[in-house]
């Protein structure tokens, strides 16, 4: 959730159906594995780099919540 400050006093949030929401993931994901000895503690360091956006197929589908009262 990205909450803003801009909102108006009568919007509560703003919401984007999950059907019109695309993760994307980049090219180049990396997983890195150490080469230490991990006797001592039973256990294999792993490292993963990956780079994730994610992509709004219609931003006009955007829904406004609001207190209609």
């Amino acid at each position: 959730m990205f909450v803003s400050p801009n909102l108006d006093a009568n919007t509560l949030a703003w919401g984007i159906p999950k059907d019109r929401v695309v993760t994307v993931l980049r090219k180049g994901t990396e997983v890195f594995t150490s080469k230490d000895a991990g006797f001592y503690n039973d256990a294999v360091d792993i490292r993963a780099i990956a780079r994730v956006g994610f992509g709004f197929l219609r931003p006009v589908s955007a829904i406004r919540l609001y207190d209609a009262a």
